[in-house]
């Protein structure tokens, strides 16, 4: 798909965005080096509460950043989860996880 992105819209470069998805600290230019992924989960998690985000689509999403862990104890956890409240007590529960 790459070679053919290229080709159809005469692209000089491309970003694939996996990376941020999983810890969007990637475009904070103010810092070489990444955020924990537990804080930026909870920051989503703070912000996706305050413009009263529907909980299933914040969970959807919190779980998705996860995905670059695979099935990992903290994605379990979070899977589990019911309201915010359980969102980030599982964010706590698990940001000493070395997958998280």
């Amino acid at each position: 798909d790459i070679p053919r992105a290229f080709e159809s819209t005469g692209a000089d470069s491309l970003m694939l965005a996996r990376g941020a998805m999983w810890n969007p600290s990637l475009f904070d230019r103010s810092s070489a080096t990444l955020r924990p992924q537990s804080e930026m989960l909870l920051r989503y998690l703070e912000l996706a509460q305050k413009v009263e985000n529907p909980f299933h689509n914040t969970k959807y999403v919190a779980t998705q950043m996860l995905t670059g862990c695979g099935k990992s104890p903290s994605y379990q956890v979070m899977t589990r989860a019911k309201d915010f409240a359980a969102l980030r007590a599982a964010v706590d529960a698990t940001s000493t996880d070395s997958v998280i």
